[in-house]
């Protein structure tokens, strides 16, 4: 075990084709992980957390196995290092900056000034050990959606299954969505959103707790529904999901999902009544907004 100043740190560097399969591998064995475009674009780099030295050891030697597996061609490597706790916090600092996601929403870390424009709707975020900072596809196709819907049909109740670091639930809140419930199966999840939530100072909005997508029970279906999880799990949790939404005209969020898999991902939704009105993709990515 490490002291509590220090992390034990993967530091792992794949080319863009590589890290679908990298973010699938890394999901199902349920690290927490952030991942960060480098400058140059010519490569992606993922870092991975643990408290253990042990436990660090024995995944690296897990991942350099599957990574040899996934890669054939591409290139790849794989470090592991321990580093103090403020040399991890410092080193965000070269990749993360104010980031424009949609037409209102602007993401920030605590260390940057930022001038809102009229209409702005700021979320201020730091990076943490998981992903949710808004830079991922997944996330970014997410936030759009709040904001035009938002745009659109009015501020509505809103259900955030999987909500990550809360910044789905954040922006929502900002927007004037409301109230606000939010989901994650992981327990630090749910303690880092409350946290960002508090930052944001929208924990009046917003109700956060622990709860698996498998297990469902809503009372009152939710006009507006995001469910950022890997499509795996959408698929096989689709019933549960609609029975979430509101019918007729609710709204259905679709994320996490790898563009491969998104057409399969449309027809189990499509059994339970959703059509697609917009999808977004980026890289490997895509994510789609529904209508039930």
């Amino acid at each position: 075990m490490c002291s509590p100043n220090q992390l034990h740190v993967l530091y792992i560097t794949v080319e863009p084709a590589l890290a679908p399969a990298l973010e699938a591998a890394l999901s199902q064995l349920e690290l927490a992980v952030s991942r960060w475009e480098q400058s140059e674009g010519d490569e992606l780099r993922f870092d991975v957390f643990f408290e253990n030295a042990d436990e660090a050891a024995q995944l690296e030697s897990v991942l350099r196995e599957q990574l040899a597996c996934m890669a054939g061609d591409l290139a790849w490597s794989l470090s592991l290092t321990s580093i103090p706790n403020e040399d991890w916090q410092e080193s965000w600092k070269a990749y993360f900056h104010v980031d424009r996601i949609s037409e209102r929403i602007v993401t920030k870390p605590t260390w940057e000034a930022y001038t809102p424009a009229p209409g702005d709707c700021v979320i201020e975020i730091d990076p943490g050990m998981s992903f949710g900072t808004g830079q991922h596809a997944t996330t970014k196709g997410c936030l759009c959606f709040l904001d035009r819907l938002e745009a659109d049909v009015g501020p509505k109740r809103f259900l955030d299954l999987g909500c990550g670091s809360g910044i789905l639930s954040i922006a929502a809140a900002k927007l004037g969505y409301g109230p606000i419930t939010a989901i994650d199966l992981d327990p630090d999840a749910v303690r880092i959103a409350t946290e960002n939530i508090a930052q944001n100072h929208v924990s009046d909005a917003v109700a956060v707790s622990e709860g698996d997508v498998s297990a469902l029970d809503v009372s009152q279906p939710y006009p507006i529904v995001a469910a950022n999880i890997l499509a795996p799990v959408l698929i096989a949790n689709a019933a549960g999901i609609s029975a979430a939404v509101e019918r007729p005209g609710g709204y259905l969020l679709l994320a996490g999902i790898l563009t491969e898999q998104y057409a399969a991902v449309c027809t189990a939704y499509a059994a339970h009544g959703f059509h697609e009105i917009e999808k977004i993709t980026e890289g490997d990515w895509t994510s789609g907004c529904f209508q039930r």
